[in-house]
């Protein structure tokens, strides 16, 4: 993930839960892996983080929380044996996680959740950051 000012193997589980439903929505396959209800950040999955407490078992990621930030960070602990992972998917299902990272990986949060609210709002529930914004 490109996202200024950070790693490119780290994301925040906010911004990975809307990379992923994203990556469902409007993917060419449109996957239905996981089930998302509508959550006050976005799109919940609660699935994901089953997944990601596997990939943590395995070595492959670390999942760490930023307390002054009260977010949870997610980075790559093996890049090597995450290549090795991708390069064994579908052809079709990286080129869809590559459109949505060049198209929404470069977005800070507040943007995300715009998009979330403008295409998906049924996603969205409703919350005092956004009725700030309106």
């Amino acid at each position: 993930v490109r996202r200024a000012g950070y790693n490119a193997a780290e994301v925040f589980a906010t911004a990975l839960m809307k990379y992923v439903f994203l990556w469902q929505m409007e993917g060419n396959n449109y996957r239905r892996l996981y089930h998302f209800i509508p959550y006050q950040f976005g799109p919940f999955a609660k699935e994901i983080y089953g997944e990601l407490e596997k990939l943590q078992k395995e070595g492959l990621i670390s999942v760490d929380s930023v307390n002054d930030e009260e977010k949870t960070r997610i980075a790559l602990a093996d890049p090597a044996k995450a290549e090795q992972m991708l390069a064994e998917l579908p052809e079709e299902f990286k080129q869809d996680v590559i459109s949505i990272i060049e198209t929404y990986g470069d977005l800070e949060h507040k943007a995300l959740l715009a998009i979330m609210l403008e295409k998906y709002p049924d996603y969205v529930r409703k919350n005092h950051l956004m009725r700030k914004r309106q």
